[in-house]
């Protein structure tokens, strides 16, 4: 098919190829994206560039997110209540605080509010009060109070303790998730609250150790810093190092001091000379990703300033630096390789369609420092912002915010098929195990990952399976998980009870997902009403904590169901059974995964008992080892008819155990 290449993106070009090509010219030519969605031209735009750099990065273990305040924007507490960490309600209840005190105040707290009202925009009213930065607030606030200004500022207007209460938002879940899967290993945040933290915890099963090791100080960087597992009886858990460089809440209550919050505290580093140098290191070494940034951050602008600087030094009087930068700059012209391409470029997430001041500066010095373009298109590369939001999502194509919930569950998403490709190359253990029952067990998942993750979907088919979910009323899942964690406990445990934020990550899991995700094609992959994921959730229930898909005939009219179940989770020969309403027949088929060698094809009986009777009826229950599905399926064109022919075979032996003396015999399984 011929291309329609990245220098051609104009509309002459454009419609000049359309005509070549017969094709209807578009009433009006909405950006690439939309012709590489009808299937006109291929094209890496530079938003598929600087995405697959930033997950590049991810991948290598080479990103460090830089969380700030726009991160736990959404964050309620435990109690309900909404808006206690933002921006905007602390500014609120500063100017609220000092204008008190400057109308009912005593005589020193009188002379300190009007000059703090007029110095902010030169007029004595509440509004001019609430135009001015907080840290600004902070420290008036802290003058009009006099010595107990720290602890008033800190337990009772912000009520910083009240962080400590705060649930994760979907944005902390995401980057919880990207931890689990090994590929983030440490967090720096100027924030108070324990989200991140709790998030990272609530990936975990039952645990007694906390795997999230907090950092506020010298004596906690210390002792945890060094740390990569905690033993947890005969398991160990991989820690997640947050480091909170401006206090964490639980030090506010018995210890207001070492929470930052004033001009004068965030503009030195004073005690915190640990927080100082690693971020340094840290700046020179790894790839930081800001986000959430949307205010002022002093110390922070000040030291990547100085560490940009570095990059740019000449070191004139030294040969050696001479030559070495002589031959870096002859490796560049030679090789074109852009700034930011260098393994410790940064990426920054802004929620506004334009960076600001602070943000831009940083870039800017960055490019300068390695002689790079200072084009303010050229210094978007590594960008992701609101102009960016219909490529995240193309159903909010009018709007220009890019939330810190939406830019991290595409990130997450993107990240995790790639991870699930790396799961299914040759030297895998789902290769491994699936290469001995087929010798199409590479063409199959070549399938399976074109189906679920095709080339011009980045985000996936079913992006959805991946989506943290607040619906209570969803059948495939629950409140609080991904569809995909949900459905792997259905299968592994017996007490289907996931706490909410639980995740089920490929690393602990890299026979079972993939597994169960080829099933899923091979069930409902070439089903013509499930291509989306409102058509392919029809087919899929999770009721009672069984994962049941659906297999839909040519007409799409009778379904039949089939159980997935890890081996495990096998039922057992009269085993009393709470099954779904939507099991009415009186059979059911149990595909088992698992690499029992003592596993074959059977049949038992169980009992299904309705909770809201005495009734009790019994099942007749077809156990068939995946294995003995590929039995027959050597075809490498094995196809989700053939998938089904396979479970319809009357050659697949069941053996009727209950009465030995019958030979053998076989039964058709649907």
């Amino acid at each position: 098919m011929a291309l329609l290449r990245s220098g051609d993106l104009s509309l002459q070009g454009i419609s000049t190829f359309l005509a070549a090509r017969k094709l209807p010219r578009p009433f009006r030519v909405r950006s690439p994206l939309w012709l590489k969605e009808q299937g006109v031209f291929a094209v890496e735009s530079e938003f598929d560039k600087k995405l697959e750099r930033f997950i590049r990065r991810l991948l290598e273990g080479r990103v460090i997110p830089f969380l700030g305040a726009g991160i736990s924007l959404e964050a309620k507490h435990e109690d309900g209540t909404a808006g206690l960490a933002q921006t905007s309600g602390l500014i609120d209840k500063l100017a609220r605080a000092i204008y008190r005190s400057y109308k009912k105040g005593d005589s020193y707290q009188k002379k300190w509010g009007r000059w703090c009202c007029r110095t902010t925009f030169s007029r004595s009213t509440l509004t001019s009060l609430k135009n001015a930065p907080l840290d600004n607030l902070c420290e008036m606030y802290a003058w009009l109070k006099g010595n107990d200004g720290q602890q008033s500022l800190v337990r009772e207007v912000l009520e910083i303790p009240k962080f400590e209460g705060l649930l994760p938002t979907p944005a902390h879940h995401y980057i919880a998730f990207l931890a689990r899967e090994g590929l983030i290993d440490e967090i720096i945040t100027t924030n108070y609250d324990t989200c991140m933290e709790k998030a990272y915890e609530q990936t975990f099963e039952h645990h007694n150790e906390n795997p999230a090791c907090v950092i506020t100080d010298l004596i906690s960087y210390r002792q945890k810093s060094g740390k990569t597992y905690v033993e947890d009886g005969q398991s160990r858990l991989r820690c997640l190092k947050i480091y909170k460089i401006n206090g964490c809440a639980t030090q506010a209550k018995d210890d207001p001091e070492k929470i930052l919050l004033t001009e004068r505290q965030l503009q030195d580093w004073g005690e915190r000379q640990w927080a100082r140098e690693l971020f340094r290191e840290r700046l020179r070494s790894r790839s930081l990703i800001f986000s959430g940034f949307g205010s002022d951050e002093p110390q922070v602008r000040h030291t990547v300033l100085q560490v940009v600087e570095e990059f740019g030094s000449k070191y004139a009087d030294d040969g050696e630096h001479s030559s070495q930068q002589t031959d870096r700059q002859d490796n560049q012209s030679t090789t074109k390789c852009s700034c930011w391409d260098l393994p410790n470029a940064p990426f920054i997430a802004a929620f506004e369609p334009h960076l600001s001041f602070n943000q831009m500066q940083i870039l800017h010095a960055y490019a300068k420092a390695h002689s790079d373009a200072l084009e303010y298109d050229k210094l978007y590369q590594n960008v992701f912002c609101g102009k960016d939001t219909y490529l995240f999502n193309p159903v909010k194509s009018k709007v220009e915010e890019l939330p810190a919930n939406l830019f991290w569950k595409r990130v997450y998403q993107a990240t995790f098929w790639k991870l699930l490709r790396r799961s299914c190359q040759p030297d895998s253990p789902a290769k491994a195990f699936l290469s001995p029952l087929t010798p199409a067990a590479e063409v199959l998942f070549h399938k399976m990952l074109d189906w679920l993750a095709p080339p011009d979907k980045p985000f996936g088919r079913f992006p959805e399976l991946l989506t943290v979910s607040d619906d209570v009323t969803d059948k495939c899942n629950k409140p609080g998980l991904t569809p995909l964690s949900y459905w792997i406990s259905c299968v592994r445990y017996s007490e289907c009870n996931p706490p909410p934020g639980w995740y089920a990550c490929l690393i602990d899991r890299p026979v079972l997902i993939p597994m169960l995700l080829l099933i899923l094609y091979l069930t409902l992959g070439e089903a013509r009403n499930a291509q989306k994921w409102d058509e392919l959730s029809n087919h899929i229930s999770t009721q009672k904590g069984f994962l049941f898909f659906m297999i839909p005939d040519e007409q799409n009219e009778q379904r039949t169901m089939v159980m997935i179940a890890h081996q495990e989770r096998a039922f057992r020969n009269n085993q009393e059974v709470n099954l779904p309403a939507e099991v009415k027949d009186y059979s059911i088929v149990q595909v088992l995964i698992g690499n029992g060698t003592n596993m074959k094809a059977r049949k038992i009986r169980i009992r299904s008992k309705d909770c809201n009777s005495k009734h009790v009826r019994f099942v007749g229950v077809y156990q068939v080892p995946l294995a003995d599905i590929f039995r027959y399926t050597h075809r490498p064109h094995l196809s989700s008819k053939a998938y089904r022919s396979s479970l319809e075979r009357e050659t697949v032996l069941i053996a009727d155990r209950a009465r030995p003396r019958l030979r053998d015999r076989t039964n058709s399984l649907l």
